[in-house]
Parts: C-alpha cells; sequence; structure tokens
C-alpha cells in the first residue's frame, strides 16, 4: 500500500513539475531584424502564440532558424509569457563581381546564371560555403580548357548596413600547349587521319596556328574528339570499338601538356 501511495505522489509531482515548466505563449517578440521580415522569421517558427513554452521550446526554435542560414546569431527567453527572439542577421550580398576574367573561357551571362542558381547574387544572404562552391567551379572551368595555372583571389568587405561586397580577382595565367598527341592501336584507319577529327593536336606551322590555336588544350575538345572517332569506327562496321586509355601528362611547370590515346579496334561487323 505505501509503495503504490509513494508512486502516486511521484506522478503527481513530476505533472505538477511539467505543468509549471510550461506556460502559454501570449505573444512572440522579435529583435535584431534589418533586412529579414517579421512574417518570414514567424513562418519558420514551430510554434505560435497559445501554445505551451518549455525549455524543449527553445531549442526547437533555435534550430529550426539556424536551418534557414538567415542568422549568425539567435537567442531565444521568456518572461511574462512573451516570447522574445534576438536575432543577429548574417549579411546580404551587396555586389559580386569578377575581375580580370577572359570571355574566351567564361561568358559574363553564364556567370550571371551560375551567380543566380547559387544563391550569390545581390540581396541573397551571403553564405560562405556557397562563394567557395563558385571559386571550385570557376577553377574548374579554367582547368576544363586548359589553364592549369589558375589562381583566384577573393576580397570580402562588410559595410555599417551589414551588406558583403565580394571581389574574385582572377589571375589565368597561360593556357596549357599539347606538346604531343598519339593515338596507338590503330590499323584500320591511319593514326593521321583520326587525329584530324579533333579540334585540337600539335601545333600547325607558326602563323596558322596563332589564329587556329590548335595546340591551346580543352578537355570539352578533347571529348569532342574522341566521341567523333568512335562514331567513325561505328559507322565502319567495327561495333565493338573502345577506347581503353586517355594519358594526359602535365609539365611541372603546367605549360605543356602531352595526350596518349590508346584503342581497341575489335572485329568488323559486316
Amino acid at each position: 500500500m505505501k509503495k503504490i501511495l509513494i508512486k502516486i505522489s511521484l506522478i503527481l509531482g513530476l505533472s505538477l513539475s511539467s505543468i509549471a515548466q510550461s506556460a502559454p505563449i501570449k505573444s512572440i517578440e522579435i529583435l535584431g531584424l534589418n533586412a529579414i521580415s517579421r512574417g518570414t522569421v514567424l513562418s519558420y517558427l514551430p510554434v505560435e502564440a497559445g501554445d505551451d513554452y518549455n525549455k524543449k521550446t527553445s531549442i526547437q526554435i533555435i534550430r529550426a532558424l539556424y536551418k534557414t542560414h538567415f542568422f549568425k546569431d539567435i537567442e531565444v527567453s521568456q518572461a511574462d509569457q512573451v516570447l522574445k527572439i534576438k536575432l543577429q542577421e548574417n549579411p546580404h550580398i551587396k555586389y559580386v563581381e569578377l575581375l580580370n576574367y577572359s570571355d574566351k573561357v567564361i561568358e559574363e551571362e553564364a556567370i550571371n546564371r551560375v551567380l543566380k542558381s547559387m544563391d550569390l547574387s545581390p540581396g541573397k544572404i551571403f553564405n560562405k560555403r556557397q562563394l567557395d562552391k563558385l571559386i571550385s567551379q570557376i577553377e574548374g572551368s579554367y582547368i576544363s580548357k586548359g589553364y592549369y595555372g589558375i589562381k583566384i583571389a577573393k576580397t570580402i568587405e562588410i559595410d555599417d548596413q551589414n551588406r558583403v561586397g565580394i571581389e574574385l580577382d582572377i589571375f589565368e595565367g597561360e593556357v596549357a600547349r599539347i606538346s604531343s598527341m598519339k593515338i596507338s592501336g590503330s590499323e584500320v584507319h591511319d593514326e593521321d587521319d583520326l587525329l584530324d577529327l579533333f579540334e585540337i593536336g600539335e601545333a600547325d606551322f607558326f602563323l596558322l596556328n596563332y589564329f587556329t590555336e590548335k595546340d591551346h588544350y580543352s578537355k570539352v575538345a578533347l571529348d569532342a574528339g574522341v566521341e567523333a572517332m568512335k562514331s567513325l569506327y561505328i559507322n565502319s562496321g567495327y561495333l565493338d570499338f573502345k577506347v581503353n586509355k586517355i594519358a594526359t601528362d602535365l609539365s611541372e611547370d603546367k605549360q605543356n601538356i602531352s595526350i596518349d590515346i590508346q584503342v581497341n579496334e575489335g572485329s568488323e561487323y559486316k
């Protein structure tokens, strides 16, 4: 009997303690907003006026608001049934400017599309991880077109209105030039005929190469040439044709590159 009374008393005590720690929210006060509207914040909150507030509520609110990436500091408190949320916004982007880049490698229209898709256009919340991704993408674009010496210096400035100005200063370096390009394993088609399928290759005589830039390495052009070679063999009846290996060897100074393509023609289907 005593054990039952003790258990009932314990349950009642926990229930009363829970009630004491919970209180309905009469109103919500949001402090520190600048560019973000009150309505936007309210839409992300897991509670509203009339809901009970307890210790778990503050943790849920902080987690929900941090997930938006809108804020770098969040404080939640409750007094006299008023929920107070004090916020410090992440800075907004004022501008993103790319300096000293070449239209041959990246076009301004393409840059603007990428900035928009990555939420790095003016007015968006600044996200350093997205900026680092952008820099990696730009570097990848240059490298795919043979600019292995690409370097990008970023400058970030925050004004007194919590807006970020971003400058990306691009040092392109020189495009890697093709010092040698060979195709091995071909018997049906002459190697020179196969090499002619590629827009890139070893330099022609100086004056012609000046205009064609044939010896300027580009992974896009290399891949296109490989596809043209595959089509030639398939159309010639060599349906099992395969490219076994494409080896590229970049010089230590990143100025020259050699290309070795190994193929397996397979059998002819008649």
